[in-house]
């Protein structure tokens, strides 16, 4: 079954199920269906068992298995902080039944990130110790933009907080000293909430 899932490369160590199934005597074909991905070395599957052609009984088995895949590796130690840039990583074929939880499966799932932790080299990249960088990091200045009816005005401002595009922060202008929560609307720019 696994040999004509061309997506897969894996290697069987055991298949369990819950009970046993009990089934007429007659010419048995066993139907097997992937429920979903490889997740740390376990497949959900669907067996139907059919006797002379009729289904006979249906049950959810787990195959644990090697699995094979090529995944980012550090090739160089990052400290708390850094990003992730794409000369930090190589592609590594890894069994990922012997990684631990929640490793990142592809380069564009890291590139682009910050860690969270210091990382060895040699050492795969796990979800939890990396994040999305801030569009405005705390403490950068920025030009905070005012609209209000057919009025504009701009002032510089430094970032009290860490945000994304789209998301609120406060932002003190830099003249009087007033701290303001404006809406990131680029690296360097954001668009002051009128009262």
């Amino acid at each position: 079954f696994f040999g004509r899932d061309e997506s897969l490369d894996v290697q069987v160590r055991e298949v369990r199920w819950s009970s046993a199934q009990a089934v007429p005597e007659g010419e048995t074909k066993i139907e097997l269906n992937k429920l979903g991905q490889p997740q740390r070395g376990k497949i959900p599957l669907r067996a139907t068992v059919f006797v002379n052609g009729q289904p006979e009984a249906r049950f959810l088995l787990t195959a644990i298995v090697d699995d094979w895949r090529e995944v980012p590796v550090l090739n160089s130690p990052l400290e708390r902080g850094m990003m992730i840039k794409p000369n930090d990583i190589e592609m590594v074929r890894l069994n990922l039944f012997k990684q631990p939880e929640g490793i990142a499966e592809n380069a564009s799932d890291v590139v682009g990130r910050r860690v969270t932790r210091n990382l060895s080299a040699g050492e795969t990249i796990r979800s939890k110790f990396i994040d999305i960088p801030p569009t405005v990091p705390k403490g950068k200045t920025v030009t905070m933009n005012f609209r209000s009816g057919g009025i504009q005005a701009t002032a510089l401002g430094i970032a009290m907080d860490d945000g994304l595009d789209g998301e609120i922060i406060r932002v003190k202008n830099s003249s009087s000293r007033k701290i303001v929560r404006a809406r990131i609307s680029g690296p360097e720019q954001v668009e002051v909430q009128s009262k």
